[in-house]
């Protein structure tokens, strides 16, 4: 879902999904949930244009998901679920008639949370993969 009001621009989504797994070869896994998926996403962005700087734009995200299992045979290991707040700034700039720069600032995992990012379960072995800690980003592109 997208909307735009003025200078705000939003988007969200949302999942509920109650996955379970199903024609196992190994009966005993039927209706047991899948693992590395989780079993609630939520994501919402949402951009402020600032009308008298024009080219500036603000930003924020937010994910939620909910837990996620680990171990294939049973379940009996889950990751907690987590959250994550990302926000920016970009600011657009003309140069000339067909030349423009572009800034981009952020910061991602703004409350520095440490949690597991994945948990896939391959080659009969479990991967704990950790959201990246606070990261600071700072770029410019120019186009021509």
């Amino acid at each position: 879902m997208a909307a735009r009001h003025g200078p705000w621009t939003w988007q969200a989504s949302a999942l509920w999904l109650q996955a379970e797994r199903r024609g196992s070869r190994n009966p005993a896994v039927n209706g047991l949930r899948p693992v590395n998926v989780p079993e609630a996403s939520l994501r919402v962005a949402g951009a402020y244009r600032v009308p008298t700087v024009p080219g500036l734009e603000f930003n924020a995200g937010l994910t939620a998901e909910g837990n996620r299992m680990v171990l294939p045979d049973d379940n009996s290991v889950r990751i907690p679920g987590r959250v994550r707040v990302d926000i920016g700034a970009k600011w657009e700039q003309s140069i000339g008639s067909n030349a423009s720069l572009t800034w981009r600032a952020g910061i991602d995992n703004l409350s520095d949370r440490r949690a597991w990012k994945e948990s896939p379960y391959q080659f009969g072995h479990v991967y704990l993969y950790p959201l990246a800690p606070r990261s600071w980003r700072l770029s410019a592109e120019a186009a021509f």
